[in-house]
């Protein structure tokens, strides 16, 4: 319905336009969704949004991977969702899924959750699906994210290349240099951290003192020292976080060393520890019986 309102002595004219549920016009059902994972509960929750239209939906199919079966529960305080199979739906065609034969009303709005036993949060688990809704003899599908696959195969490969064996120096002076870089591809994310990195001591009983050591990682191309160091204690501390991209990822430790003319002739070194911690792997291990 058109309203025009002239203001007098204004020189406007003022155009609105009302719009009303008119019988005939459809405004179709929809649903929206989100996935997110749940550390405390070691769960992927997908939470969906239903809204029927006019027609009013009168049943939604969640396509389903036959794999992930063992894997899921839903929730919902209004659907009631059928086990998994194949719907053969003479408007939406054949969907192997789970189905909720629920009518709504035109307007309604009504959510559910499907939580998964894992993280699946990473590219190979989570993917589009498409959800059919029923309305009438109208059959819609929207694309939603959801885990398209429980199937998933962890392939990670880790390489380490010693690039310094012995260490020769000349005192006094400070010497920096790499000694070792590391190399890892993955498609679950690698955490690599440092543990007992330290200064040097002599490895005889003639040996004095001790070699002060800094610490920091770089680029496996870069040629030069980094621009800071960092104390044992503090590179102790850090973190080295490989994605899940699958793709090669590398980086080089380097140590700078500070000799004294009170350092005497020796050899010295040092205990350290590189930790890599793939996560995730555990629930992909089957343990024997």
């Amino acid at each position: 319905m058109y309203s025009i309102i002239r203001g007098a002595g204004c020189g406007f004219i003022l155009v609105s336009l009302l719009v009303s549920n008119v019988a005939g016009i459809d405004f179709p059902s929809n649903i929206s969704g989100d996935c997110m994972y749940d550390e405390a509960t070691d769960r992927t929750i997908c939470t969906y949004v239903v809204a029927s239209g006019t027609p009013a939906l009168s049943h939604l199919i969640i396509p389903f991977s036959e794999n992930c079966i063992d894997k899921f529960e839903v929730t919902s305080s209004f659907f009631r969702f059928e086990n998994p199979q194949a719907y053969d739906d003479p408007f939406c065609g054949e969907i192997y899924g789970i189905k909720s034969d629920r009518e709504m009303g035109d307007g309604q709005v009504e959510t559910f959750t499907i939580s998964y036993v894992g993280n699946w949060m990473h590219k190979v688990g989570m993917d589009v699906v498409y959800a059919a809704l029923k309305a009438a003899n109208n059959c819609e599908v929207y694309p939603v994210p959801g885990v398209a696959d429980c199937d998933f195969v962890p392939q990670c490969e880790f390489s380490v290349n010693f690039t310094v064996s012995e260490f020769y120096t000349r005192k006094p002076g400070d010497y920096a240099g790499p000694i070792v870089c590391l190399t890892a591809t993955s498609n679950l994310p690698i955490n690599i951290t440092f543990d007992s990195f330290g200064d040097l001591y002599p490895q005889a009983s003639f040996g004095t003192g001790f070699i002060p050591a800094l610490y920091q990682t770089a680029p496996v191309e870069q040629v030069q020292p980094p621009p800071a160091f960092l104390t044992p204690a503090e590179f102790n501390e850090q973190k080295v976080i490989i994605p899940d991209d699958e793709e090669e990822h590398s980086f080089c430790i380097w140590w700078k060393l500070s000799l004294g003319p009170e350092i005497s002739g020796c050899e010295y070194s040092d205990d350290a520890a590189i930790v890599i911690e793939i996560e995730n792997l555990e629930q992909y291990i089957e343990l024997e019986p």
